[in-house]
């Protein structure tokens, strides 16, 4: 139980993916023989993703397809490597063939598969950042606090958990998908309910512009929850938890005898997530009030974000789960993003709300230097009814204009609606 319980929590940590690039379509080449592949092809992508992203060359600035085939022998050896189709960037090429020969040998083929290989085909997918990438560093341990002042955040666990190894940081400054981490556990036990602490912020350069919110991120750490393996299944749906004097999107998990519970904050720049684990849901909610956490608003970017949620007008069943806020096109810098001083919520037809199932709406628009949005558009959509609901919502909300050099400027954002049927 304490090996099952921190494998997932570094999953959680070390294999969060960010989408400077992804690889969109895995295909068997061979006949599989009826042995089922789907757990052990989910090894080898999460492997060639993790190697792939640390060779993309900084001067990488292609968007595009690529795809390479491979056969993978009996001991998980690589043979037979192929360039399908090229991206037109050679060294992207380099970096997606590298991720596989650095990945090479793969745990060996199930037993029960009686062929001589797999041969498979990967087609990886490019995005640049969407915003500038950060220049982070891993922070220090002083003591039995953890500081970085690079992504504003001062933690100290809970008393009777110690940090567990030094502070990690995945990708390359400024360059690849950036994620820094530390881990912070009870001493060896073992009982089943390990108290365990987890701290990672992600760089949200790396996602698509309708993917910078707090209700998008909590999804993505839901699904990769659900994906890990260990049966750890949501209890409900998320709510609001004030942690360190900052709105939190919360989301309750549990498998057999171990609670879990999943902060997640989106900010301007990167996403705040925090895991605690526990025997019960109880011992969680104490790790959470014990931890002493400081917010540098301005150094982490919450200071212009709205809370994980907002109060609803009588008869509305919507709920924003954040303010999407990001650049799209032209990388552009120095810029202090819009607040957001106002946002009325949809208000869905209830003959709508009767046949549509849970889902997001995205609004992109953009913030003018008065502080009006203007040019407001669905980027991601439910229905026409309820779209123009979201729409129509999103043209009534205000803000303080973003600024450069302390001139109004303005500002393109997108914006995320829940909503509840």
């Amino acid at each position: 139980m304490i090996k099952w319980l921190t494998s997932f929590l570094l999953w959680c940590i070390l294999s969060t993916t960010s989408s400077l690039g992804d690889i969109k379509g895995v295909e068997i080449l061979s006949d599989t023989q009826g042995v089922d592949f789907g757990p052990y092809v989910q090894q080898v992508l999460h492997d060639i993703r993790q190697h792939w992203y640390t060779a993309v060359p900084p001067s990488a600035q292609m968007n595009d397809n690529l795809a390479i085939a491979f056969s993978i022998m009996k001991d998980g050896k690589v043979a037979n490597m192929k360039l399908v189709q090229g991206s037109g960037d050679e060294p992207l090429d380099r970096a997606a063939w590298a991720g596989i020969v650095a990945s090479s040998p793969f745990p060996p083929l199930p037993s029960d598969f009686k062929g001589s290989l797999l041969a498979l085909r990967f087609h990886f997918y490019y995005n640049p950042p969407s915003g500038p990438a950060p220049l982070w560093d891993k922070g220090e341990v002083v003591g039995r606090t953890y500081r970085n002042a690079s992504v504003g955040v001062e933690l100290t666990p809970p008393p009777g958990l110690e940090f567990v190894g030094p502070p990690k940081l995945k990708g390359n400054a400024g360059t690849v998908p950036l994620l820094v981490a530390i881990r912070a556990a009870e001493p060896p036990t073992f009982l089943p309910g390990r108290k365990v602490m987890a701290y990672y912020s992600d760089a949200l350069a790396y996602y698509p512009l309708g993917q910078h919110s707090t209700g998008a991120y909590l999804r993505k750490v839901v699904q990769e929850n659900q994906n890990a393996g260990q049966g750890f299944q949501p209890l409900g749906d998320s709510s609001d938890q004030i942690f360190g004097g900052v709105v939190f999107a919360r989301q309750d998990f549990e498998s057999g005898a171990v609670s879990e519970v999943v902060l997640v904050k989106a900010c301007d720049a990167q996403a705040l997530v925090f895991i605690f684990a526990a025997r019960d849901r109880d011992e969680v909610n104490k790790l959470i009030a014990a931890t002493d956490l400081k917010v540098d608003q301005e150094r982490s970017g919450c200071l212009s974000n709205t809370a994980a949620s907002q109060d609803k007008p009588g008869g509305s069943s919507s709920s924003a789960t954040g303010t999407s806020v990001g650049f799209s096109g032209q990388v552009v810098r120095d810029v202090q993003l819009p607040r957001v001083l106002s946002s009325p919520q949809p208000n869905y037809p209830q003959e709508a709300r009767s046949v549509h199932a849970a889902s997001t709406i995205v609004i992109g628009m953009v913030v003018g230097s008065d502080g009006q949005p203007r040019d407001v558009k669905v980027i991601s959509g439910i229905s026409a009814e309820l779209d123009r609901a979201a729409v129509d919502a999103a043209e009534r909300w205000r803000f303080q204009p973003g600024t450069k050099d302390g001139k109004p400027v303005s500002v393109e954002i997108a914006v995320e609606f829940d909503f509840r049927p």
